[in-house]
């Protein structure tokens, strides 16, 4: 009986400390899963995101204009045991460019996301905000350091 008992309490305690203090963000935004294009004038907007675990959402990102790639870069969601991450690469920098999660605000109908750049080089100033409008639509917003006004994308989901 008491080899049971103190199974049980193990198992009990294993369980809890797996679970992390911070919750989970990464499924809020299982949505986003698939392909989604917004077209504004010639330039076409382009983003890929595949849920990879539990932890991590991978992602592609590419702006092609007149027919050409412009700008591409592999993005992911990431959790952590300390917090949630929006992390983006580029082929011509050596280092990851990371945004930590700062919020969100839900309704009926959208869920917004905020993140924040981490780095001191932008400190507070850089922010993207994911927000589902309907099943196959969202928005982006980008606020970029001494932007007067914010980048506005418009997205629908294609696959």
């Amino acid at each position: 009986m008491q080899i049971k008992n103190t199974l049980i309490v193990f198992i009990s305690a294993s369980f809890l400390l797996s679970c992390s203090s911070t919750p989970n963000q990464l499924r809020n935004l299982i949505w986003l899963q698939g392909e989604w294009h917004a077209q504004k004038d010639s330039t076409l907007f382009i983003e890929t995101w595949k849920m990879q675990d539990d932890s991590t959402m991978l992602g592609k990102g590419s702006i092609v204009e007149g027919g050409d790639t412009t700008v591409f870069e592999n993005i992911q969601l990431l959790q952590k045991k300390d917090a949630f991450y929006y992390v983006v690469n580029l082929p011509n920098k050596p280092n990851a460019i990371y945004f930590r999660f700062i919020g969100q605000k839900t309704n009926a109908r959208a869920a917004s996301f905020f993140f924040q750049r981490v780095d001191t080089i932008a400190n507070s100033l850089f922010e993207i905000q994911y927000e589902q409008l309907l099943n196959d639509k969202m928005r982006v917003k980008l606020s970029m350091p001494n932007a007067k006004q914010k980048e506005l994308i418009e997205f629908k989901q294609v696959k």
